[in-house]
């Protein structure tokens, strides 16, 4: 386990684009505080997951177990996030990754085989700022 490199958000406002609700019109790239499309280029959070599963990629955010789980798919690669007390659990590919909260620090893996590779986890950073977010839309 490296250190890889800090992940930084430099906009003060972020955007969490909520794919059920547009029709790509392309209104949103007149009043975006991020002077961007919001509905091309922020990430796409689904409300229901029979959108999400129709879609090729995007977020859909659930609760488990009374666990929230973020659910990601992207270039056909799917992936999980699972907040518990304190930790987080990363899933993709057969692997998990533990992480706490506070530092986003590995605490602990289970990888899917025996190979020597390198696993980058900056899909689990924003992923959680994702989640993050996700929470409190919803309150």
């Amino acid at each position: 386990v490296t250190d890889d490199k800090d992940f930084i958000i430099s906009q003060p406002y972020q955007i969490l684009h909520i794919a059920d609700w547009c029709n790509n019109c392309g209104n949103c790239n007149t009043f975006c505080p991020s002077a961007d499309a919001p509905y091309q280029v922020k990430p796409h959070l689904f409300l229901s997951k029979e959108a999400f599963e129709t879609e090729k990629e995007g977020f859909y955010l659930e609760n488990v177990n009374d666990h929230t789980v973020l659910l990601h798919k992207q270039n056909g690669i799917h992936s999980k996030l699972t907040a518990l007390n304190d930790d987080l659990i990363y899933e993709f590919g057969g692997n998990k990754i533990f992480l706490n909260k506070s530092g986003l620090h590995i605490t602990g893996f289970e990888i899917a085989d025996d190979e020597n590779k390198e696993i980058k986890l900056i899909t689990a950073v924003r992923m959680y700022v994702i989640m993050q977010g996700a929470n409190k839309f919803f309150g």
